[in-house]
């Protein structure tokens, strides 16, 4: 997304605010893996779960060989290109839209589904899937952890932004906290704010910060082009 930016003659300040953190116990879903014959398929909610899945699987000498499905775009592209296995994801970018996919496609009732992902994710894939009847087994394989605080340097240069985007409703909740949130509400009330999706939006709207731009689909690339 940077080098999309400064391609078409953007300055980009770059600021981390959340991080992924691989937990060091994995043999639930060690265990999950070893028995994947049991699942109807996998659902697979970011390229961090990805990872952590793959590396797993690998380690343990097991193979994928139950649909996965997945949420976004850019995972759907991850995934496809390490696995032979059927890839499924719906059109709209969203976790309700998944849900939909699945039922369709795979069935609900008396299904079962593995949900490797991190706590803080939404629960709406575990409490619609569970809701028409299907088995969600949600592993936590990784946690979001907000970042280290921005530093003075940093704050200086984000005060002279034009514009904030953020990813995610997470990235922007933790946006307040690693810079002192009068400040932080502040440069966001003078500048435009830019979201990736709904789901974003409302945690904005949660978050009561006011949001200028949201694209029509949830890709970078549609960011980038409301932008």
């Amino acid at each position: 997304m940077i080098e999309m930016l400064e391609a078409r003659g953007a300055r980009v300040i770059e600021l981390p605010t959340i991080e992924m953190v691989v937990l060091e116990d994995q043999s639930e879903l060690d265990q999950a893996l070893r028995s994947i014959a049991r699942y109807d398929a996998v659902v697979i909610g970011s390229k961090n779960a990805a990872d952590v899945v793959f590396a797993r699987a690998s380690a343990l000498g097991t193979t994928l060989d139950v649909p996965i499905a997945c949420v976004g775009a850019k995972t759907l592209a991850y995934v496809s290109a390490r696995t032979k296995v059927r890839v499924i994801a719906p059109e709209e970018h969203r976790a309700e839209a998944l849900v939909e996919l699945l039922a369709r496609e795979l069935g609900a009732t008396g299904k079962r589904y593995l949900f490797p992902r991190a706590p803080e994710g939404r629960e709406v894939i575990v409490e619609e899937l569970r809701a028409r009847g299907a088995t969600v087994d949600a592993i936590a394989v990784y946690r979001i952890a907000t970042a280290a605080s921005a530093s003075a340097e940093q704050i200086a240069e984000l005060e002279r932004a034009d514009t904030f985007t953020f990813l995610s409703g997470e990235t922007l909740r933790a946006f307040l906290d690693i810079v002192p949130e009068q400040k932080a509400r502040a440069m966001l009330e003078r500048a435009k704010v830019a979201v990736i999706g709904p789901v974003a939006k409302a945690k904005a709207d949660a978050l009561g910060v006011r949001v200028d731009i949201v694209p029509d689909t949830a890709t970078a690339e549609a960011l980038i082009a409301a932008l």
